[in-house]
């Protein structure tokens, strides 16, 4: 199985257009080690808006994320019934899919879809032969810690507001948590929460940081924050995916349960069963 790097050499001192999936801290992170990748490749890239550049006959990259299933009906879905039939090159970086077979059928040999976990490869394929698909890991993984931690950080107003926020809660938070444990609890409280009883000390940290557009710099200054709070803890409890990968990633110990259908088990077997020992599957079951 080839890597994503291998795929992305294709465009190495070439220009593209990237969109990132707009969301919470979890596409700021993704975003992030996007920008991380195409660095390293010496990919050139632009920022893709709609309604901004014409990006008739251009290659567009889409940023991975978790936006292509039926429960949103929003950016991510738009953004490719817009541009699939003008652009040259349309690429769908790593995604969950389990959209409206007719959307996946509207693709055309001029769209790479790439998946994050084998449920939504074998979806796309069942809807659409025509498409060129690949299966890598969520990008996340591939993102260079080192790097983020001795970046210099050059906050946005914006950062800057919502991180006062942030600290003043995990000041709360970690006095009211095991200082012995130092354990984390964040589990989602929005359309992906399942039906697990929260913790009496929950704080999902994720949703703190949505964002229409991901730019290098808000990203960068996200990403450093978030993953530098979830450094301080020894123990995770999560069934946010970008939470568990953070935490994987860092070396935590972490106990990863289920969102509300089947994206976080999904991930866990394709790239985290056998490569990270230090994350737990726990379903549904505190």
């Amino acid at each position: 199985m080839i890597k994503i790097e291998d795929y992305l050499r294709n465009y190495s001192n070439k220009t593209i257009y990237y969109c990132p999936n707009p969301g919470n801290a979890g596409d700021a992170l993704i975003a992030l080690a996007t920008y991380q990748l195409f660095k390293r490749l010496g990919i050139n890239y632009k920022i893709a808006k709609p309604g901004g550049d014409d990006l008739r006959n251009k290659v567009v990259f889409y940023g991975g994320g978790g936006q292509l299933v039926n429960i949103y009906n929003g950016y991510a879905i738009k953004f490719l019934l817009s541009y699939k039939d003008v652009v040259k090159k349309l690429v769908v970086l790593p995604h969950t899919i389990n959209l409206e077979q007719s959307i996946i059928k509207s693709f055309d040999n001029n769209v790479d879809v790439m998946c994050r976990e084998r449920i939504s490869l074998e979806y796309v394929k069942k809807n659409n032969q025509n498409v060129n698909t690949y299966i890598f890991d969520d990008l996340v993984f591939s993102m260079n810690l080192v790097e983020v931690f001795n970046k210099k950080i050059e906050a946005s107003l914006y950062t800057i507001l919502d991180l006062k926020h942030l600290y003043h809660y995990i000041k709360f938070l970690v006095n009211k948590t095991s200082t012995h444990c130092k354990i984390f609890n964040s589990f989602r409280t929005d359309l992906e929460k399942s039906e697990l009883k929260l913790p009496k000390y929950n704080y999902d940290v994720s949703s703190e940081f949505g964002a229409l557009i991901f730019n290098e710099k808000l990203s960068r200054s996200i990403g450093y924050h978030l993953l530098n709070f979830i450094n301080q803890f020894r123990v995770i409890n999560t069934n946010r995916l970008h939470i568990a990968i953070s935490g994987a990633v860092l070396g935590k110990e972490v106990n990863f349960y289920q969102n509300s259908y089947w994206k976080n088990k999904a991930v866990y077997d394709f790239s985290m069963k056998t490569q990270y020992p230090n994350v737990i599957w726990k379903g549904n079951s505190i």
